[in-house]
Parts: structure tokens; sequence; C-alpha cells
């Protein structure tokens, strides 16, 4: 697949920066539902309202983000024992990368944490309920159908 040993490597390079990157996209994912929860709870609205709910939330967005930080904290380990420079830099590299465009862009659009009781989570919703109006609803036809109903 590569031709030299530098290539090999790079790949290696380009590997671990969008792991650690997809990592980092899932814990963001993460966060935004647990905020998006605590609006919910904080503005007095149930989850049995929604059009999409998955079970055992939030506690699963905890559990996903715990379980990812360790996994990012933990995906360059090789690099110390015995310490190499080269695999440290592109096991860790994109946090950094992510924290600064992050801080970049709080700071270039000035933006500020909202306040869960403070959050716009209705402007919008009345048309997305009407449009999820005409959907049948779903009836399992077998019970594979049930638990992927109940997953999904």
């Amino acid at each position: 697949m590569s031709c030299s040993s530098g290539a090999e490597e790079v790949f290696q390079w380009f590997q671990d920066i969008v792991a650690v990157s997809t990592l980092l996209t899932w814990m963001s994912i993460s966060i935004a539902y647990i905020r998006f929860h605590a609006a919910l709870k904080a503005q007095g609205i149930d989850r049995s309202t929604l059009v999409f709910r998955s079970p055992f939330q939030p506690y699963t967005a905890y559990f996903s983000l715990g379980f990812f930080s360790i996994i990012v904290l933990f995906s360059g380990f090789y690099a110390f024992d015995p310490f190499d420079g080269h695999g440290f830099v592109t096991a860790y590299v994109g946090i950094p990368i992510y924290l600064a465009l992050y801080a970049f862009w709080r700071i270039y659009k000035g933006t500020k944490f909202v306040k869960a009781h403070e959050a716009d989570i209705q402007s919008g919703k009345a048309a997305l309920d009407a449009a999820d109006a005409h959907w049948p609803p779903r009836v399992a036809r077998n019970w594979i159908e049930r638990v992927w109903f109940w997953i999904a």
C-alpha cells in the first residue's frame, strides 16, 4: 500500500489525527445533548413530548462523554514508554487544535454560554411538529422491529 516507510508514517499520523478529532466530535455531541437536556428540565418540558428520544438519556450521554474522554487521553499512551516525541505529537495534536478552533470561534463571534433556563428550544418547533404530523405511526410487524423501534 505504501511506497516507503515515510508514507506509512504519514498515514499513521493522519489516522491518529482523524481518530482523535472524531472522538472530540462525539464528545461535543454528548455535551450538546447534556446541555439540551438541562434546558428541557429547566424549562419544564417533558422528554416524552419530543418526537425523537432515546432510552437511558441523559445517562448514556454522560457515559459516552466519559468513555470518549478516557479514549482520547489514553490514545497516545504508547508514546510514553519509551517517550516518542513524534508519536506524542501525532496522538495529541488534535486536542490543542480543537481547543484553539473552539476558542477562536467563541472570540470571533463573541458568543456567550447560554443558561439552561434562557435557551431557545421553542423557535421553529411548531413548524417541525406540523411537518411530523403527516407521518403514520410506526407499527412493528415482528419482535425484531419492536426491538429496533425501541432502540431507534
